[in-house]
């Protein structure tokens, strides 16, 4: 359905110079006394609602769902009351319900507003009872709002956010099978994040092929939640399955030299603008607990308990914290980053590897995305298990180990297509460094971070995943507290240097 008209709610009709105004842009000015129904959202751009000291908020909220841009029209002096009004909404307030003094000022502002997928009223959605609210429901039905039916499949076991879908197109010259698409539900804030991320950052930097291809018409803001819709990826595997069978090593040259290389290659063309010294915790500081949500902190909180019972931790996470933010200040490069490269998010046809999931993208020191996929590769792995699995997390998250590229291991040592892996991925950070430092703090935070995460495994393997998120945790400390001393080694040297001279 065509967006091509605004609704006007008020006591009195709209004033000529409106009309016209709506005439000459080719938008139908339909005029209502009360709460518009669905099927007038569905064809309308705007809402106009004249300001009567009625703040009418489940017809705001309903107009932003529907992608509508909703105005309060209101003499100057009851700026302030309607303010107050919109601030009551909901959290999201005035970014997205507006006020204006001038009828034409309103009519201009909904005429420049792009234009977003109506709702349609009669879409099958199998598969709908996952959705997680009603408000998915309705971006979905947006979203596809040219077909006659839809079947989700969530990608992850119990997703309500990501999900296959398959569409039944109405009118489609080539046909009605569409191939399949991806669904991703999140807030508001976080699709309008991601979106702007796919928009800014991957079109001319990432290649078409290693990354999924948004169908920007489908994709829809609501009030507290949105949508992005795009190709699937089909036949393909995680990175974390591929480096778990011992074939990673191509996806992996592909996943640096080719898909993450218009990114980090800005580093080095312009090098006065791309060198930082600061200290590197700053520059990741997501990673520190005090950022995260409380509900991470506190499952943080019960693996802080089992590494300092049973895996010789001692510091608390806020002491820890403090540590890693003191570290001295080294210079490092950074450029644009995935910033949450895991296995998961990481897919692999044949030998290619394919970015998803650019919700978190930003500039980054070049060792974020090497050292946040180096621990989460091994946190992750089904290779190995049990004792053999905490050698070698022990073996591979230690300060010397993390200073050097890693000597080759034979391939019948326990876990060696993991260190395969981590070979190669250090070969790619540590060539980027300028400060030996760099690597290990990169690597301290990362742990810090991973084990701040509750586990989704099968009951069978929970107790296994605990325990690794645990001696992450202890591993974390180890390695800061190692880094300490190596920064005091220096300045030792530095300062009997500087008495020599």
């Amino acid at each position: 359905m065509e967006r091509d008209a605004i609704l006007w709610w008020g006591k009195s009709p709209p004033p000529p110079e409106v009309t016209t105004l709506c005439r000459a842009r080719d938008i139908a000015l339909i005029q209502i006394d009360r709460h518009p129904s669905d099927t007038e959202f569905a064809g309308a751009k705007g809402l106009i609602v004249e300001w009567d000291g009625q703040p009418q908020n489940d017809a705001m909220i309903a107009a932003v769902k529907h992608g509508l841009t909703p105005v309060f029209l209101c003499d100057f002096p009851d700026v302030p009351k309607v303010g107050d009004a919109i601030d009551r909404i909901a959290q999201n307030g005035k970014h997205l319900i507006f006020i204006e003094t001038a009828s034409e000022n309103a009519i201009r502002r909904i005429s420049r507003t792009a234009e977003t997928p109506a709702w349609k009223p009669n879409l099958s959605i199998i598969g709908g009872e996952k959705l997680r609210s009603a408000e998915d429901t309705l971006l979905l039905s947006r979203a596809f709002s040219d077909c006659s039916s839809l079947t989700l499949v969530p990608v992850l076991q119990g997703s309500t956010s990501v999900f296959q879908a398959y569409a039944r197109l109405i009118n489609s010259r080539a046909g009605p099978v569409a191939l399949p698409f991806f669904v991703k539900f999140g807030s508001r804030e976080a699709i309008d994040r991601e979106l702007r991320n796919y928009m800014e950052c991957t079109t001319l930097h990432v290649p078409f092929n290693q990354r999924p291809n948004l169908d920007a018409s489908r994709c829809a803001l609501g009030f507290a939640r949105g949508v992005i819709v795009g190709n699937f990826v089909e036949r393909s595997e995680s990175l974390q399955a591929v480096v778990d069978r011992g074939a990673g090593l191509p996806a992996l040259q592909s996943l640096f030299d080719v898909a993450l290389k218009g990114w980090r290659q800005q580093a080095h063309l312009d090098r006065v603008n791309k060198v930082a010294a600061v200290t590197l915790t700053e520059r990741m500081r997501l990673c520190l607990p005090s950022t995260y949500k409380q509900k991470r902190r506190d499952t943080l909180a019960s693996h802080v308990g089992v590494a300092r019972q049973d895996l010789g931790a001692t510091l608390s996470y806020e002491d820890l914290e403090k540590r890693l933010l003191d570290l001295p200040v080294i210079k490092f490069r950074y450029a644009m980053a995935h910033n949450d490269l895991h296995g998961e998010n990481v897919r692999v046809t044949g030998q290619d590897a394919i970015l998803i999931d650019f919700a978190s993208t930003g500039d980054a020191p070049l060792s974020a995305d090497p050292s946040a996929l180096d621990v989460s590769l091994v946190l992750a792995t089904d290779s190995v298990y049990g004792e053999a699995w905490e050698g070698l997390a022990r073996s591979l998250y230690n300060l010397e180990s993390l200073s050097h590229v890693p000597l080759p291991v034979s391939p019948e040592t326990k876990g060696a297509r993991i260190a395969q892996a981590l070979r190669f991925l250090r070969q790619v950070a540590l060539a980027d460094t300028i400060d030996p430092l760099e690597y290990p703090i990169a690597v301290a935070l990362q742990l810090l971070r991973k084990a701040s995460y509750a586990d989704k495994s099968e009951i069978r393997l929970l107790a296994e995943r605990q325990r690794r998120r645990a001696l992450a945790y202890a591993m974390a400390e180890s390695l800061t507290l190692a880094i300490e001393n190596e920064a005091l080694g220096r300045s030792e040297i530095s300062k009997n240097s500087l008495q020599t001279a």
